[in-house]
C-alpha cells in the first residue's frame, strides 16, 4: 500500500507539473500576442528555445558594452560595442542570469576585460533600419568580435536628441506611401536624411578614436561600415564621407544620396533577400506601399548592376530569405511564425550571411593597411557577377560553392 501511495503521488507531481508548464505556456503565448514588446520578447524566448542559437565562432570571447558619447552635432548619445575579450571565467549561474536579462539576444559578457593583442582591432560601424535600434543586431556583431573586430552599432537619428531646422524635420522624414506625388517628393529628404546618418556614424567613429577607453583598442587604419536596410544606405554615404572607411556592407538595404549619384569607392559587399527584379504588374498594382517598395528594389538592382563593373565589388542573393533575416529575427522570429512553419533552415541561411560577410571583412580589414588583402577561403569561392537577359528588367545574380 506504502508503495503503491508512493507511486500514485509521483503520477500526481507530474501531472501537477505538466499543468504548471502548459500554464505558463498559454500565458507565454497571450504575452507574445496581446502584452507590451518586453513581455513579447520573454515570450519569444521561450517558445522558441529549440530555435539555432550559435555560438559566435571566433577565437575570441565576445564582451559588449554601452558607451556614453558627447558628440558636437547631437549631445551626448549611447553607442554599444561588442568587441574581443579576455576569456570569460562565468559559471553556470552567471551565464543563465544574462540569459534571463536578454532573452533574445547572442551571448556576450557585460563589460568585460577587452582582449589582450599586439596590434589594436578593426572597427565596423553598424547602422540600424530606419526608425530602428541598435538592439535589432546582436547575433551578427558577436559573431565577428569573436573575429577580432570592434563592431558599434548605432542607433536610428529618430532617437537622438531632436536638432532644429532642416536636420530636425530629417530625423522624423519617411518615404510617404500616399500617392505618387507625396512618394516623389519624399525622395529627396530620404536621401538627405541617409546622408545626415552617416555624418552621425562619422561623429561617433571619431569620439570612439580619442575616447581614453576604447581608441587605444581601435586601429584607425582598419574602419569598416555595414548597414542593414536604410543603414545600407547610411553605411555606404560614410564611405563616400569619411575616406578611413576600407570596406563597407550593405545588408539587404537601400542606396541613396551621393552614393546613388556617383557608386562607391571602397570595396563593397551587397548582400540581399532572394527577390528578382519587379515586374509590370508588381510596378503598376494599386497597393502603393507595395508597388512603391518593389520600385525602390528595382533601383538598387540597376545600381548593383552598375556597381559590378567595379574592382572589389560582390554581390549575393540568399536564397530563401526576407529583409528581416539580416538582423536577429532571423534566429529569433516573430512570434507568429510559430504557427506558420516554413521548412527553412535557420541556421544554414545564418552561415550564409555571416560567412560572406565575415570573409569580406577578413579580406579588407584584416590585412595590413599597406598590404593587399589575403583573401581568406570564403572570398576565395566568391565568382563573378553575371547580368543575364530577363526580358523586361535585368537582375544582377552570383553564384558561388555552397550558395542557397
Amino acid at each position: 500500500m506504502a508503495g503503491d501511495s508512493a507511486s500514485s503521488g509521483g503520477i500526481t507531481r507530474r501531472i501537477a507539473v505538466t499543468a504548471i508548464v502548459a500554464a505558463i505556456g498559454g500565458a507565454g503565448v497571450a504575452a507574445a500576442m496581446a502584452g507590451p514588446a518586453p513581455v513579447k520578447e520573454y515570450a519569444r524566448a521561450l517558445w522558441f528555445m529549440g530555435a539555432p542559437r550559435p555560438a559566435a565562432g571566433g577565437p575570441f570571447a565576445v564582451g559588449r558594452r554601452e558607451v556614453a558619447l558627447t558628440l558636437p552635432s547631437w549631445g551626448g548619445v549611447t553607442v554599444v560595442l561588442w568587441y574581443p575579450a579576455a576569456a570569460s571565467r562565468a559559471g553556470l549561474a552567471e551565464r543563465w542570469r544574462r540569459r534571463l536579462l536578454r532573452p533574445t539576444s547572442a551571448g556576450f559578457s557585460e563589460n568585460a576585460p577587452w582582449a589582450e593583442t599586439p596590434r589594436p582591432f578593426p572597427l565596423i560601424v553598424h547602422f540600424p533600419s530606419w526608425f530602428g535600434r541598435e538592439t535589432e543586431t546582436s547575433f551578427t556583431p558577436a559573431e565577428l568580435a569573436s573575429h577580432g573586430y570592434v563592431v558599434a552599432t548605432l542607433n536610428d537619428i529618430v532617437h537622438l536628441e531632436r536638432r532644429e531646422g532642416v536636420a530636425g524635420r530629417l530625423q522624423a522624414a519617411s518615404f510617404d506611401f500616399t500617392s505618387p506625388e507625396a512618394f516623389q517628393a519624399s525622395r529627396a529628404p530620404a536621401a538627405q536624411r541617409a546622408e545626415l546618418e552617416a555624418r552621425f556614424g562619422q561623429e561617433a567613429l571619431e569620439a570612439l578614436l580619442a575616447r581614453p577607453e576604447t581608441g587605444p583598442h581601435i586601429d584607425a587604419t582598419r574602419i569598416g561600415a555595414s548597414g542593414f536596410s536604410f543603414g545600407g544606405a547610411a553605411a555606404l554615404e560614410l564611405s563616400l564621407l569619411d575616406p578611413r572607411i576600407r570596406a563597407v556592407a550593405n545588408l539587404d538595404g537601400l542606396v541613396l544620396g551621393q552614393a546613388a549619384r556617383g557608386g562607391v569607392l571602397a570595396p563593397y559587399l551587397f548582400l540581399s533577400a532572394d527577390i528578382g527584379p519587379p515586374t509590370p504588374e508588381e510596378l503598376a498594382q494599386p497597393d502603393l506601399a507595395v508597388r512603391f517598395d518593389r520600385m525602390l528594389d528595382g533601383e538598387v538592382l540597376a545600381f548593383q548592376q552598375r556597381q559590378a563593373a567595379q574592382p572589389d565589388n560582390f554581390t549575393f542573393f540568399i536564397k530563401r530569405t526576407t529583409h528581416l533575416d539580416f538582423t536577429d529575427r532571423l534566429l529569433m522570429p516573430a512570434f507568429a511564425e510559430a504557427f506558420r512553419p516554413s521548412g527553412r533552415d535557420r541556421a544554414e541561411i545564418w552561415r550564409q550571411i555571416n560567412g560572406r560577410l565575415l570573409a569580406f571583412f577578413q579580406r579588407y580589414l584584416a590585412a595590413q593597411p599597406d598590404a593587399p588583402g589575403n583573401a581568406s577561403v570564403g572570398v576565395q569561392r566568391l565568382k563573378e557577377i553575371s547580368w543575364p537577359d530577363n526580358g523586361a528588367a535585368k537582375a544582377p545574380t552570383m553564384s558561388s560553392a555552397g550558395a542557397k
